[in-house]
């Protein structure tokens, strides 16, 4: 030992001492303080779980990041609100009468917008189009006029199946027809379920799918798409601060909405809520949660094990006295110190009662064996301190150094961590030294309870094995190298989150469509001009789809395509001027079902004679075959049953061909006439202009959206948004896992090299927590958990727990002739249970339903085990090797 660290055990031991003298004075001292620190954290104290605050506000694309939110506020706390149907019509029929309900509810919602319901973009929806697909749909609705026309004049079941059965007696087959008949299947199949559903039911069904004209009229999906429809209403909330869940009220406003919405709108219709807001507020709810429910299971937790290691109500007592008073300390600290919790911080109460119950632990230990040969309680501390105040007093500044060593990082997340749990190491030393000396003083434990040898024999047999298992374990630590290499960290926030959760189920619909993709990148302009030219510079990279700016609401080529469109009007004038005359006759929808079937089964038998018959029916074959069947059992059901079919045939139709006589009515439009909703999102109000940027390829994969990232950011560094975001944070914490983790073990060296003078002792203590690194990291690999911004602090923590053991386990050791010494005092005991307790409190937080939290408790408690064999197996073991029995001289 170093001489000059002397004079500080003895301070220690008379510290120890004044305790003992005056142990109510000094109870209700400290009692005091920590019911004062208590009250003052409670009051206080609050969570942040704003993810990008836990990364340095003071780094370049922090600072791009925060000047883009304070152009674009609308863009922080936004939340997106998913309607999901079967067409087209059911879901903008659904998005319009949501938007208008939020909108009249400006209590809850500040801005409410949604693109496909936005009427500049309908309206003028066909100038968008690009010129070949506008040529196309205006071939396919120029070769549908006279269908059109006539369907028009009678706009029923008759006035549908009449042109068809024309059409089919022409041997007329356009694409159009094949999206007709299928979405007339689609239909029936629906009338006929509800008819039966109804029937079974004995009152009314469901909300039935109506026909979609949109899909008539392309059949391919190209611009309406394959499959279910999504569309994405963007709003601001007003949130609740005050509440554990802020938008806990938002959410309950728009379950109402979706209630009242399902009940009106034709087809069943489904809804999510997600986004930042919605997503924070659901992730505190569940972290607060779990980690009450973790403080208390591992407040029982170290308990039971304090009593079955201890077996002594008198140390038990003391040490869970000293830890509840180090604990409500530590929260006045913390509520002094940082104020505001983040999603990594708010452990610390997990932390501290694993490793704050561990200076009890050894003191009690280590007072037991001084107790056991009659000693007074004043004389059995004073000796204990002798024995292990110099390993308490470098335990405490190397563990709390681990801690201290995140705080000079650029992931303030954990920085604020190291700062209330590096200064609760310290509280523990000193609630130990304080609070267990008082309390052995005042219950004054008999000696007789201390009789009995708390060293069992096999520790002793354990100690004669240590070469060999240590020899294994370096070989198994070689063999793991690869493993461990392979460790990665994801600083993906979404991966912190529970998959099953609502709203990070609606995240994931989100890539599903190349326009809502969450992970986009964001540049600021000087103006729309700068805006457009990085615009197209952006747009010839291969990683951009495309590139939005407000320019981009203009629509290209208008003069070629109002043309195309003033033609279009033309022909479909007739369509829209014609006066309709319905026929109400069911015996007349039978009739001219039935002319259309006959047609029908005469085209597809001629069409079969004049066919190979080694060869599949064609699509149009298969669509007529299948809408011959369904037809059939229509003409069969009651009138009811057709009327039904006929409302949600024809339910949309007038509203698809009103859009469509807007469309083809447009003039010329320009900057000007993008409605504010649009400009606001895209301009803001100093004139600065965003461009929008949007991946070519699926960066939910965690790679793309890296190549994505570098490759805009290769040309423009200031770009940024939430793919940047997230692998920028990625990058930054794991240079500060490995910036702290390097730290910490150079800061615990020179403390050890400083008090112990001796290189090769230094190296024996260090060299199994190496070992137990490297077994940590593979398991990480192995056990498909990477690290994240919760348990990236394993890998420093993991050197401050090895080298306290590691210090009790040499100290010990070096006083009393060797490792096998050592096995005989109280320090394997000591140091398993403290493993033990700390493996107790870490374990519970696996069963937090934040998954972030949940890992840090996987990997805490793997690292902890790993340290624990390696200390106690590993240390002793390389200590033979490098010594021979009785030789106490390490240099």
């Amino acid at each position: 030992m170093h001489k000059g660290l002397g004079p500080i055990v003895g301070w220690l031991r008379a510290w120890v001492a004044l305790c003992v003298r005056r142990p109510r004075l000094v109870l209700a001292l400290v009692t005091s303080l920590a019911l004062a620190g208590l009250a003052h954290g409670i009051a206080f104290i609050s969570i942040d779980t704003e993810a990008r605050n836990m990364i340095d506000g003071d780094l370049r694309y922090r600072q791009v990041q925060q000047a883009y939110l304070d152009a674009f506020g609308q863009s922080r706390d936004s939340i997106a609100v998913i309607v999901r149907a079967e067409t087209p019509e059911t879901a903008d029929e659904a998005t319009r009468m949501l938007v208008d309900a939020m909108r009249a509810r400006p209590d809850t919602f500040d801005t409410v917008f949604a693109s496909a319901v936005e009427p500049y973009l309908r309206d003028n929806g066909l100038l968008f189009l690009s010129v070949t697909e506008l040529e196309d749909l205006s071939g396919r609705l120029s070769d549908a006029t006279p269908f059109l026309e006539r369907l028009m004049a009678d706009p029923t079941l008759t006035g549908l199946f009449k042109p068809m059965k024309g059409a089919l007696e022409r041997d007329f087959e356009p694409q159009v027809l094949i999206g007709l008949f299928d979405e007339l299947s689609v239909t029936a199949d629906a009338a006929l379920a509800e008819s039966s559903a109804a029937l079974a039911s004995g009152g009314g069904a469901p909300p039935t799918r109506a026909m979609s004209w949109a899909r008539v009229f392309d059949p391919d999906g190209q611009m309406t798409g394959q499959g279910p429809v999504m569309r994405v209403i963007t709003a601001n909330p007003r949130q609740d601060f005050r509440s554990l869940n802020p938008t806990k009220r938002v959410e309950a406003t728009l379950d109402t909405l979706f209630d009242e919405v399902r009940g009106v709108v034709a087809g069943p219709v489904a809804f999510a809520v997600t986004g930042d807001a919605v997503l924070r507020g659901q992730e505190l709810k569940s972290v607060s949660s779990g980690i009450g429910v973790s403080t208390m299971l591992s407040l029982v937790l170290v308990a039971v094990i304090l009593a079955v290691g201890l077996r002594s109500w008198a140390l038990v007592g003391g040490a869970l006295l000293s830890l509840f008073l180090g604990l409500f300390l530590t929260f006045g600290f913390a509520s002094v110190a940082v104020g505001s919790l983040n999603l990594v911080s708010i452990a610390f109460t997990v932390l501290f009662i694993g490793l704050g119950i561990d200076f009890a632990i050894h003191l009690a230990l280590s007072f037991w064996d001084e107790r056991r040969r009659g000693q007074p309680v004043g004389r059995s501390l004073d000796n204990a301190m002798d024995e292990i105040g110099l390993a308490l007093l470098l335990c405490a500044p190397t563990t709390a150094l681990t801690f201290y060593a995140f705080i000079p990082t650029a992931f303030t997340g954990i920085a604020q961590l190291g700062i209330i749990s590096g200064t609760g190491v310290f509280i523990a030393f000193f609630t130990a030294v304080t609070v267990i000396p008082a309390w052995l003083a005042l219950v004054n434990p008999s000696p007789k309870r201390f009789k009995r040898d708390p060293h069992p024999a096999f520790q002793r047999r354990f100690a004669k094995v240590t070469r060999p298992m240590a020899l294994i374990a370096l070989v198994l630590g070689a063999v793991a190298i690869p493993w461990a290499d392979d460790a990665r960290f994801d600083a993906d926030p979404m991966s912190l989150r529970d998959p099953d959760s609502p709203a990070v189920r609606a995240f994931q619909l989100l890539f599903e469509k190349d326009n809502t993709v969450p992970y986009t990148l964001q540049y600021l302009a000087a103006d729309l001009g700068a805006a457009q030219d990085k615009a197209e510079m952006f747009e010839r990279l291969p990683a951009v789809r495309q590139a939005l700016t407000l320019a981009s609401f203009v629509p290209k080529d208008q003069a070629f395509k109002l043309t195309e469109l003033d033609y279009l009007a033309g022909q479909l004038a007739i369509v829209f001027q014609t006066e309709p005359e319905p026929t109400t006759d069911p015996d007349s929808h039978r009739a001219a079902i039935t002319d259309f079937i006959a047609v029908g089964r005469d085209m597809l038998d001629t069409k079969r004679a004049e066919a190979d018959p080694a060869l599949r029916p064609g699509p149009f074959e298969a669509s007529l075959t299948r809408l011959i069947d369904r037809m059939a059992r229509m003409v069969a059901a009651d009138d009811a049953t057709l009327a039904r079919f006929e409302a949600l045939v024809m339910r949309h139709l007038g509203d698809h061909l009103g859009l469509l006589e807007r469309q083809v009515a447009v003039a010329p439009v320009g900057l000007d006439d993008v409605p504010e909703t649009l400009r606001r999102l895209y301009l803001a109000d100093d004139g600065r202009a965003r461009v929008q940027i949007y991946p070519a390829y699926d960066v939910a994969d965690e790679a793309r959206r890296a190549r994505f990232v570098d490759e805009v950011g290769a040309v423009e560094e200031d770009v940024t948004g939430s793919a940047k975001v997230v692998l920028y944070a990625a990058r930054y914490v794991s240079e500060a896992m490995v910036q702290a983790t390097a730290t910490a073990g150079v800061l615990a060296a020179v403390i050890l090299w400083v008090a112990l003078r001796r290189l090769t002792t230094v190296a024996l203590i260090l060299l199994p927590l190496v070992l137990a690194g490297v077994f940590t990291m593979a398991a990480s690999t192995l056990l498909g958990m990477p690290f994240n911004f919760a348990n990236v602090i394993v890998l420093p923590l993991l050197i401050g727990l090895g080298v306290d053991s590691g210090i009790h386990f040499v100290l010990r050791a070096r006083a009393g002739g060797g490792p096998l010494s050592a096995v005989a005092t109280s320090t394997p005991r000591a140091v398993s249970l403290s493993a033990l307790t700390t493996i107790g409190s870490f374990g519970t937080l696996a069963l937090s339903d934040h998954r972030g939290t949940a890992s840090m408790g996987i990997l805490l408690t793997v690292a902890i085990g790993l340290t624990l064999v390696c200390t106690l197996v590993v240390l002793p073991g390389l200590w033979s090797l490098r010594h021979p029995p009785g030789d106490t001289d390490d240099g």
